[in-house]
């Protein structure tokens, strides 16, 4: 019995040693990638950048998984992106997103604007906004410059929620819609968007700010039938797999779901 005990005691010791070496090891590996990571930012695009949550294995590093971060560039918190590895062969390469969120937030703040120059700057209204771009060329350009460059090759995603208590009318709500849609959409001749306008009663903000986005959660249909969703207008344009031609106004009123 005596025997026994040791021979558990040794396993266990060897177990702890086998442990907090291999911890080590992480840790020290996770090191050599924070300073990777960093040298490859600052290189790359000339700022100073800040961690937001220093590099993490996603999962079982014998499995394939990659070291990954989240990164501000230095003081500006709304810009937070992912910093990765490149792939297990390449460890010492990484990818990052941050052109993609640097010019979606840009894109955001500009929409914004005109969404109050159109519907008046006491709308109460959310918007999302989505900019699939990363060229890395145009590192230096604004998101304007960028629209302008590049050659429609992006995919964008404009949607944005009136809360409101005012009956809706289709063909008002359809002229705004399009003041929107033809700036920053129909005039750059893009060809793979996605632009939606949902109208929600005012009452129902709270729950939908409360659940993140509650369109994401019910249906369409359920939220209308709850009486929160007043109407929903949506078009969509994916080049040759679902093109439309939106001309004036009046071409989005057929749009409503309702």
């Amino acid at each position: 019995m005596e025997f026994l005990r040791r021979i558990m005691f040794g396993a266990m010791i060897f177990a702890i040693i086998i442990y907090i070496g291999g911890c080590s090891m992480t840790n020290q590996k996770s090191k050599q990638v924070e300073q990777g990571m960093m040298e490859y930012l600052t290189k790359k695009y000339g700022i100073e950048f800040e961690f937001v949550k220093k590099p993490y294995l996603t999962g079982n590093e014998g499995f394939g998984y990659r070291y990954q971060a989240k990164v501000i560039p230095a003081g500006k918190p709304e810009l937070e992106f992912f910093v990765e590895q490149e792939d297990r062969v390449h460890v010492d390469n990484f990818v990052d997103g941050y052109l993609q969120v640097k010019w979606t937030y840009e894109g955001k703040q500009e929409i914004e604007k005109k969404i109050k120059e159109v519907y008046g700057s006491e709308t109460d209204f959310d918007l999302e906004y989505t900019f699939r771009y990363n060229k890395e060329e145009f590192k230096d350009l604004s998101y304007a410059e960028v629209l302008a460059k590049c050659n429609r090759s992006v995919y964008i995603d404009i949607s944005y929620y009136i809360f409101s208590d005012e009956k809706l009318d289709k063909d008002k709500e359809a002229e705004k819609a399009y003041k929107i849609m033809k700036q920053y959409l129909l005039d750059n001749k893009f060809n793979k968007y996605d632009f939606n306008v949902l109208f929600f009663k005012h009452k129902y903000k709270e729950e939908y700010v409360s659940n993140a986005n509650t369109y994401g959660k019910k249906s369409l249909d359920t939220l209308h039938e709850e009486g929160a969703l007043i109407n929903f207008l949506k078009a969509y344009n994916l080049e040759e797999l679902h093109p439309i031609e939106v001309n004036t106004s009046s071409d989005l009123v057929k749009w409503f779901k309702y």
